[in-house]
Protein backbone atom coordinates (compact mmCIF):
# COMPACT_ATOMS: atom_id res chain seq x y z
CA UNK A 1 0.00 0.00 0.00
CA UNK A 2 1.08 3.49 -0.83
CA UNK A 3 -0.09 6.45 0.08
CA UNK A 4 1.25 9.14 -2.44
CA UNK A 5 1.41 12.96 -2.20
CA UNK A 6 -1.43 14.52 -0.06
CA UNK A 7 -2.04 13.43 3.59
CA UNK A 8 -5.21 11.98 1.77
CA UNK A 9 -2.91 9.51 -0.09
CA UNK A 10 -4.16 10.94 -3.47
CA UNK A 11 -1.44 11.55 -5.92
CA UNK A 12 -1.49 14.89 -6.46
CA UNK A 13 -5.51 15.64 -6.59
CA UNK A 14 -7.03 18.76 -4.98
CA UNK A 15 -9.48 16.76 -2.71
CA UNK A 16 -9.95 20.22 -0.77
CA UNK A 17 -8.06 18.89 2.60
CA UNK A 18 -4.78 20.73 2.11
CA UNK A 19 -1.69 20.69 4.40
CA UNK A 20 -1.79 24.04 6.21
CA UNK A 21 0.13 25.13 9.04
CA UNK A 22 1.25 28.07 10.81
CA UNK A 23 3.67 31.04 9.35
CA UNK A 24 4.09 28.45 6.41
CA UNK A 25 7.43 27.76 6.94
CA UNK A 26 8.47 23.97 6.92
CA UNK A 27 7.90 20.15 6.83
CA UNK A 28 5.49 17.92 8.34
CA UNK A 29 5.69 14.48 8.56
CA UNK A 30 4.90 11.18 10.34
CA UNK A 31 6.27 7.67 11.20
CA UNK A 32 4.54 4.75 13.13
CA UNK A 33 6.58 2.64 15.50
CA UNK A 34 3.52 0.01 14.56
CA UNK A 35 6.04 -0.88 11.06
CA UNK A 36 5.89 -4.39 9.39
CA UNK A 37 9.57 -5.40 9.39
CA UNK A 38 9.51 -4.97 13.17
CA UNK A 39 5.91 -5.94 14.01
CA UNK A 40 5.63 -8.52 11.16
CA UNK A 41 2.57 -6.79 10.10
CA UNK A 42 0.87 -3.29 9.98
CA UNK A 43 -2.42 -3.10 13.07
CA UNK A 44 -4.22 -0.13 13.34
CA UNK A 45 -3.70 2.15 16.04
CA UNK A 46 -6.72 3.99 17.44
CA UNK A 47 -6.15 7.27 19.46
CA UNK A 48 -7.40 5.89 22.81
CA UNK A 49 -4.94 3.22 22.41
CA UNK A 50 -1.79 5.68 21.11
CA UNK A 51 0.80 7.70 22.26
CA UNK A 52 2.32 10.26 19.99
CA UNK A 53 5.07 12.13 20.18
CA UNK A 54 5.68 15.54 18.62
CA UNK A 55 9.84 16.20 17.81
CA UNK A 56 10.01 20.24 17.35
CA UNK A 57 14.10 20.40 16.24
CA UNK A 58 14.89 24.46 17.18
CA UNK A 59 17.21 26.59 16.49
CA UNK A 60 17.10 30.20 16.99
CA UNK A 61 13.26 30.00 17.35
CA UNK A 62 12.87 32.07 20.82
CA UNK A 63 10.56 34.15 18.72
CA UNK A 64 8.33 30.84 17.60
CA UNK A 65 8.86 28.34 20.39
CA UNK A 66 6.76 29.69 23.37
CA UNK A 67 2.80 29.77 21.02
CA UNK A 68 4.14 26.76 19.07
CA UNK A 69 4.97 24.81 22.51
CA UNK A 70 1.17 26.07 23.88
CA UNK A 71 -0.32 25.13 20.40
CA UNK A 72 0.40 21.93 20.06
CA UNK A 73 0.07 21.02 23.86
CA UNK A 74 -3.22 22.20 23.99
CA UNK A 75 -4.55 21.09 20.63
CA UNK A 76 -3.18 17.55 21.87
CA UNK A 77 -4.75 17.83 25.18
CA UNK A 78 -8.40 18.80 23.75
CA UNK A 79 -7.95 16.03 21.63
CA UNK A 80 -7.67 13.92 24.33
CA UNK A 81 -4.01 12.37 23.38
CA UNK A 82 -1.40 10.73 25.60
CA UNK A 83 1.52 12.30 24.06
CA UNK A 84 5.15 14.16 24.49
CA UNK A 85 6.55 16.39 23.19
CA UNK A 86 10.70 16.54 22.43
CA UNK A 87 12.27 20.09 21.96
CA UNK A 88 15.76 19.66 20.08
CA UNK A 89 17.67 22.70 21.04
CA UNK A 90 20.33 22.74 18.50
CA UNK A 91 23.06 25.72 18.73
CA UNK A 92 20.92 28.34 18.96
CA UNK A 93 22.28 32.12 19.80
CA UNK A 94 19.34 33.45 20.94
CA UNK A 95 17.45 32.16 24.32
CA UNK A 96 15.73 28.88 22.41
CA UNK A 97 17.01 26.85 24.88
CA UNK A 98 16.62 29.29 28.08
CA UNK A 99 13.16 29.24 27.06
CA UNK A 100 12.55 25.42 26.09
CA UNK A 101 13.83 24.49 29.23
CA UNK A 102 11.33 27.40 31.58
CA UNK A 103 8.29 26.15 29.27
CA UNK A 104 9.23 22.47 29.94
CA UNK A 105 9.68 23.25 34.33
CA UNK A 106 5.62 23.88 33.78
CA UNK A 107 4.90 21.32 31.48
CA UNK A 108 5.75 17.90 32.16
CA UNK A 109 5.03 16.38 28.95
CA UNK A 110 7.57 18.56 27.02
CA UNK A 111 11.24 17.16 27.17
CA UNK A 112 14.26 19.33 25.97
CA UNK A 113 17.14 17.84 24.48
CA UNK A 114 20.27 20.26 23.48
CA UNK A 115 22.92 19.60 20.99
CA UNK A 116 25.98 21.93 20.64
CA UNK A 117 25.85 22.67 16.91
CA UNK A 118 23.54 24.06 14.57
CA UNK A 119 22.35 20.58 12.79
CA UNK A 120 18.81 20.16 11.76
CA UNK A 121 19.68 16.67 10.53
CA UNK A 122 20.57 15.48 13.88
CA UNK A 123 18.68 17.61 16.15
CA UNK A 124 16.10 15.64 14.34
CA UNK A 125 17.65 12.09 14.36
CA UNK A 126 17.84 13.06 18.14
CA UNK A 127 14.45 13.82 18.77
CA UNK A 128 13.15 10.35 16.79
CA UNK A 129 15.24 8.35 18.66
CA UNK A 130 14.17 9.70 22.00
CA UNK A 131 10.40 9.73 20.99
CA UNK A 132 8.56 6.99 22.81
CA UNK A 133 5.10 7.54 21.03
CA UNK A 134 3.51 4.46 19.41
CA UNK A 135 3.08 7.63 16.59
CA UNK A 136 5.91 9.97 16.34
CA UNK A 137 5.36 13.46 14.08
CA UNK A 138 7.78 16.10 13.60
CA UNK A 139 7.23 19.62 12.93
CA UNK A 140 9.25 22.01 12.69
CA UNK A 141 8.79 25.16 15.56
CA UNK A 142 7.40 27.98 12.93
CA UNK A 143 5.21 24.94 11.08
CA UNK A 144 3.18 22.62 12.72
CA UNK A 145 -0.65 21.90 11.32
CA UNK A 146 -3.01 20.22 14.13
CA UNK A 147 -5.38 19.07 11.81
CA UNK A 148 -2.66 17.17 9.62
CA UNK A 149 -2.54 15.32 13.28
CA UNK A 150 -6.02 14.29 13.08
CA UNK A 151 -6.20 12.42 9.38
CA UNK A 152 -3.04 10.92 9.97
CA UNK A 153 -5.16 9.28 13.41
CA UNK A 154 -7.59 8.30 11.06
CA UNK A 155 -5.54 7.07 8.52
CA UNK A 156 -3.67 4.79 11.19
CA UNK A 157 -6.24 3.73 12.38
CA UNK A 158 -7.58 1.67 9.35
CA UNK A 159 -7.28 -1.67 9.28
CA UNK A 160 -4.40 -1.86 6.97
CA UNK A 161 -2.65 1.48 7.70
CA UNK A 162 0.70 3.11 6.04
CA UNK A 163 3.73 2.52 7.98
CA UNK A 164 4.82 5.84 7.04
CA UNK A 165 2.40 9.26 6.26
CA UNK A 166 4.82 12.36 5.15
CA UNK A 167 3.03 15.95 4.24
CA UNK A 168 4.97 18.66 2.63
CA UNK A 169 4.18 22.23 1.90
CA UNK A 170 5.71 21.34 -1.85
CA UNK A 171 3.77 18.02 -2.24
CA UNK A 172 0.70 18.90 -5.21
CA UNK A 173 -2.36 20.16 -3.15
CA UNK A 174 -0.61 21.33 -0.39
CA UNK A 175 -0.90 25.17 0.16
CA UNK A 176 1.35 27.52 2.01
CA UNK A 177 -0.07 29.73 4.81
Amino acid sequence: ERDAGTPDGRDGEDSGERARGIHGLGFTGWASRQDPEVLGERRSVPLDMTKISVVLPAHNEAAYLPTTVQDVVGGLTTRGADFEVIVVENGSTDQTLTLAHELATREPRLQVRSLPDADYGLALRTGLLAAQGDLVVNFDVDYYDLEFVDRVIAMMARESPPAIVVGSKRAPGSSDT
